[in-house]
């Protein structure tokens, strides 16, 4: 039976708002980037137009996009606050694979109190308790997806090929077709938009970076034929939107993140356009992964 988006994320935004309160009542302060996120998903919930772009400007700045790793969150419950509330506005959403987003959102609101060390804050089995009263709860309650404007949706929906035989070989252009690859354009940087956020974030704008951003950038693949869900991303605009590539794990300074799998790796192109990849779970480094970005695409979709 296909999970109901609406009561799904009232049944997440009741959970996060207890969470909230508690970690209140203990004497500690939820992030005002988090509380926003949060008071936006359940107007939405409680049944006021939303738009999409605001749903996405309240998880970014939940999830401090933008900041630098020096200046994101350091205390761990307030990071683990703002994780949930920015999860919950991404699943709002319904983004591609929102599906995944009641474990992202439930994990980060259960770490909220348990970060804090405190004995008898609220356990898992509570917290899923309250979602399934919540859920049952809202079940009748189901809203329409918030609605991105007629004009914008229009001109960014364009549709672009997603035949990439030219770069990538037959053979692997074929897994890819398996899938269920679409381009995102809003996912997609210009040469200056891409630049400006390389830079504020303390990157080069490589040509190889550049290059790659224009050919692959905004491309949504899922993690295993036919199925959607897990997905994969690719363009470093993409890439440095989302907070996965804080963690460094041995990259070097002249390499830019480029594509993210769901299961925690990350790709980077170096100066010289050379790709390199880490396990972010069980690498303590990142290795060279291919000559340049064809052939590490290549390599993805043939793996």
């Amino acid at each position: 039976m296909p999970t109901d988006h609406a009561a799904e994320v009232a049944s997440l935004a009741a959970v996060v708002r207890v969470v909230f309160d508690d970690f209140a009542a203990l004497g500690r302060v939820v992030p005002d980037d988090a509380l926003a996120a949060l008071a936006l998903v359940e107007q939405w919930v409680g049944g006021k137009p939303v738009e999409v772009s605001d749903l996405q400007a309240a998880e970014d700045r939940s999830h401090q996009e933008g900041f630098s790793y020096a200046q994101r969150e350091k205390d761990r419950a307030l990071a683990w606050a703002r994780g949930a509330a920015g999860n919950l506005a991404w699943t709002a959403k319904k983004a591609r694979g929102w599906q995944q987003g009641r474990q992202s959102v439930m994990d980060a609101a259960l770490y909220t109190l348990s970060s804090l060390g405190i004995a008898k804050t609220k356990d898992h089995t509570q917290l899923e308790a309250l979602r399934v009263q919540a859920l049952a709860k809202a079940q009748a309650q189901t809203r329409a997806l918030p609605k991105k404007k007629a004009a914008a949706a229009t001109k960014k929906t364009k549709a672009i090929s997603t035949d990439l035989s030219a770069f990538i070989g037959k053979a692997a252009n074929k897994r890819l077709a398996a899938r269920c690859p679409i381009f995102d354009l809003e996912q997609r940087g210009s040469a200056a938009a891409l630049s400006a956020l390389l830079q504020k974030q303390g990157f080069v704008a490589h040509d190889a970076v550049m290059e790659f951003e224009k050919r692959f950038g905004g491309l949504v693949v899922a993690d295993s034929d036919s199925e959607e869900g897990d997905d994969w991303i690719f363009g470093a605009y993409a890439c440095l939107k989302s907070n996965a590539h804080a963690d460094p794990h041995g990259a070097k300074p002249s390499w830019v993140p480029v594509a993210y799998s769901p299961n925690d790796c990350i790709y980077y192109l170096d100066d010289k356009g050379v790709a390199w990849a880490v396990d972010t779970i069980a690498d303590t480094k990142a290795g060279r992964f291919a000559k340049d970005a064809n052939a590490m695409m290549k390599r993805i979709f043939m793996m």
